[in-house]
């Protein structure tokens, strides 16, 4: 699991919106059709090689930080805390930062620009920054996905 400074984050989120202005240059008339149906989303990761997008978490607004490493979707205790979330002892688990207690919580949808999944299983920490949101594999898992270049293309599994 990879976790960030906070001054990394807020630079990270700061290209957000860049990067999702670039992505719209890249895709064709059919993959904006795909987009704006929810069938496809196409990320294009940042100058650090991470895939950052905007999306929600039960209705509220998040940055994912897209992340095959980590097996859940994994937030903030703050993010959790404001989202109103039910958290559960979840044992510890180990971070790039050590070991850490977790807390075990679900997720009544996660979206990520229309490719939403509801009852996802999420981790809760204490020492993430608060308005980055890991989109670990409880979610990824979900999807297919293809890389191509500097671009990801993700895609709901029928």
């Amino acid at each position: 699991m990879c976790t960030f400074d906070a001054d990394h984050l807020k630079r990270l989120q700061a290209t957000a919106n860049q990067r999702w202005q670039e992505q719209e240059s890249l895709r064709s008339e059919t993959a904006r059709r795909d987009v704006l149906r929810g069938r496809k989303v196409l990320i294009r990761h940042n100058p650090f090689g991470q895939y950052l997008a905007d999306g929600r978490i039960n209705g509220a607004n998040v940055v994912f930080i897209l992340d095959t490493g980590a097996t859940e979707v994994t937030l903030s205790l703050s993010l959790a805390r404001r989202l109103g979330l039910q958290l559960r002892p979840g044992g510890q688990t180990h971070t790039a930062n050590g070991m850490v207690e977790r807390w075990a919580t679900r997720l009544d949808s996660v979206d990520l620009d229309g490719l939403v999944v509801r009852n996802v299983s999420a981790s809760v920490l204490p020492n993430m920054p608060e308005d980055g949101v890991l989109l670990g594999m409880s979610y990824l898992k979900q999807l297919d996905m293809t890389q191509q270049d500097e671009t990801l293309t993700l895609q709901l599994r029928r």
